[in-house]
């Protein structure tokens, strides 16, 4: 078995669940925690019981499914900055409460390029669409090869949900003399993008396309120098 090096952000529920699960099979894991949640998780382990998976087919273990994890079996640290220290990692599970997602976004922009690919696991469409959002922004020089990397100061990711539509709205600002259009118009396709993806499922027809879906208006909504 290929051992992975796995960053979690959030060891609460899914986070501990997922997480401890492939700690338990031998993989390296380093969380992500708010300070007094990793002290207690540094102090006390994580324990699961994988029962309810077991009892469903689940072959996360071979042995018993409840099961303690030492604090020497994984990593706990308060910040993305710490964590990398453990890095490279193959993957990043993101799996944090819906009200501590904006705060984590915002700690991404710097560190970006270091990041493996992610594994979203929060509940709801938006923050899905707002963690691809923010990862597009910083992604514009590869997506669109005119553009060229420029300093991120500031990036909010809103959505306001209307009776038969979702409107995305994302303002980056940078102190450089380089606009930032094009790494705003670039997070609003892939979080509406994300969007679709998440909700196809609803809006197909029986022969398998979209009819009524699209998406539309996207633009600038104002630049502005100061």
């Amino acid at each position: 078995m290929t051992q992975l090096d796995v960053l979690v952000f959030g060891a609460g529920a899914i986070g501990t669940y997922i997480g401890g699960s492939l700690a338990a099979r031998g993989h390296r894991l380093t969380f992500i925690e708010q300070p007094q949640a990793a002290e207690i998780v540094q102090q006390r382990g994580l324990h699961l019981d994988l029962a309810v998976a077991q009892s469903k087919g689940i072959p996360f273990l071979d042995e018993s499914p409840i099961i303690h994890l030492p604090p020497s079996s994984f990593n706990c640290v308060t910040s993305l900055e710490q964590a990398l220290t453990s890095g490279p990692f193959d993957v990043a599970i993101f799996a944090l409460k819906s009200y501590d997602t904006q705060a984590a976004l915002e700690g991404l922009w710097s560190y970006t390029e270091r990041l493996p690919p992610f594994l979203c696991l929060q509940n709801g469409v938006e923050n899905e669409a707002r963690l691809a959002a923010v990862l597009a922004v910083k992604d514009t020089p590869r997506l669109i090869p005119l553009c060229h990397p420029i300093s991120i100061t500031g990036l909010d990711v809103n959505f306001e949900l209307e009776s038969e539509r979702i409107r995305a709205i994302v303002t980056v600002t940078s102190f450089g003399k380089t606009g930032v259009e094009m790494e705003a118009l670039a997070g609003v396709s892939v979080a509406l993008l994300n969007i679709w993806d998440m909700v196809k499922y609803l809006e197909k027809d029986e022969t398998g396309n979209y009819p009524e879906t699209e998406i539309d208006e996207i633009k600038v909504l104002e630049k502005r120098k100061e």
